[in-house]
């Protein structure tokens, strides 16, 4: 995770100019994705056009995101 002001929203950082570095997810894997969670992005797409989630699979994804800093 990028150092940005503490406590500043993710959007009072995108509006302050602060490059912040994210990833998209395309498993469809609540491993892999609680995984990349923990790895210290500062944000995390899943996409569901282009890889192998779906909307069935998205409860899974943001459960294991859940508590991620």
């Amino acid at each position: 995770m990028t150092q940005g002001a503490v406590g500043a929203s993710f959007k009072q950082r995108v509006r302050a100019g602060e490059v912040l570095l994210g990833t998209f997810l395309q498993l469809a894997s609540p491993l892999a994705t609680e995984i990349v969670a923990q790895a210290g992005f500062d944000w995390l797409l899943v996409d569901l056009e282009h890889g192998s989630g779906s909307e069935a699979t998205l409860l899974g994804d943001l459960q294991a995101m859940n508590g991620s800093p």
